[in-house]
């Protein structure tokens, strides 16, 4: 496997979508980690780099749905998953959806490990539909509570705001959307793209962030005239994380994808202006951007602020 500072861990079966997803949106310098029970799903893997835990525990069909099997798979593995951490990597970035068994119970596990490495760990969890059914909404939010003592940062993206803000587009559109709101976040945090995250230390950015605090976390994406506008108002009307609006934040981070119609000073200050307004001026904000050719006359934003 290669060696790359930053690791990106998809647990489960329900993170698998993601990973790829974000596999695909030019994301540099990172190792992407397929990791599950379900040995078929591996197996139809694109990724170059796989883990199967808890071969002897599960036989290879997964967790079906079970967190103590998961917990056990990742106990089972602990081995394996320590390979994955090198005298190189500095940081660990796990993608799971809760509520299931692989992803739900395995991902404090490895985070545990991750930590006893002396990688710095972020966890982006999405939590499950309403209709889902409140035992698996009720699993989801005891692993958010596990994993909020354990990993350094933990975003949480529940997929009922992303059917409020995308629902209208289809599912597949929809949850595409979300997907490049977490590629943007996690090149937020890469120094190949944001120099001045970069220099500051993503430690430093969301060290910060005390245990529990209410984390808002919105993406918006425009094109035409007036895009700058209206994917600003879109990310500040579209929370996907459990705080609906940035009023009174301190911390404010932005990272700004544009195409070959390039972005204009102009059109930074109108975000950045839409932002004070509605934080107030005691916000203080870092703002990063990068090329993405796809994107041709559109503009995609994303924050995170707290």
């Amino acid at each position: 496997m290669n060696s790359n500072e930053i690791k990106i861990i998809g647990v489960g079966g329900g993170a698998h979508n993601v990973l790829i997803s974000i596999s695909l949106n030019a994301i540099e310098n990172v190792d992407y980690i397929d990791c599950n029970t379900d040995n078929n799903s591996l197996k139809n893997s694109q990724l170059e780099n796989k883990l199967q835990i808890g071969v002897a525990m599960t036989k290879g069909i997964g967790a079906n749905g079970n967190v103590e099997l998961g917990r056990l798979s990742a106990i089972e593995s602990k081995d394996q998953i320590e390979q994955l951490f090198d005298k190189n990597s500095k940081t660990a970035i796990f993608i799971a959806a809760l509520g299931g068994g692989t992803g739900t119970g395995a991902t404090p596990v490895m985070v545990e490990i991750a930590k006893e490495r002396g990688l710095f760990t972020i966890v982006i969890t999405l939590i499950p539909f309403e209709f889902e059914g409140e035992t698996r909404y009720k699993t989801a939010q005891k692993a958010v509570a596990e994993l909020q003592k354990k990993a350094d940062f933990i975003l949480v993206i529940d997929n009922n705001k992303i059917r409020q803000a995308f629902g209208n587009f289809g599912l597949k559109s929809g949850f595409g959307k979300a997907d490049r709101a977490i590629g943007q976040f996690i090149k937020m945090l890469i120094p190949t793209y944001s120099s001045q995250i970069g220099s500051i230390g993503i430690k430093n950015i969301l060290g910060k962030i005390q245990q529990g605090s209410s984390v808002f976390f919105g993406f918006g994406e425009a094109e035409g005239k007036f895009r700058d506008r209206k994917a600003i108002e879109d990310v500040l009307k579209n929370a996907l994380s459990d705080r609906d609006d940035i009023d009174g934040v301190q911390h404010v981070f932005l990272h700004i994808s544009f195409g070959d119609t390039l972005i204009s000073n102009d059109e930074i200050a109108q975000i950045n202006n839409s932002v004070l307004q509605n934080a107030g001026s005691n916000a203080t904000i870092i703002i990063s951007s990068d090329y993405n050719s796809s994107l041709g006359d559109s503009l995609s934003v994303v924050l995170i602020a707290y």
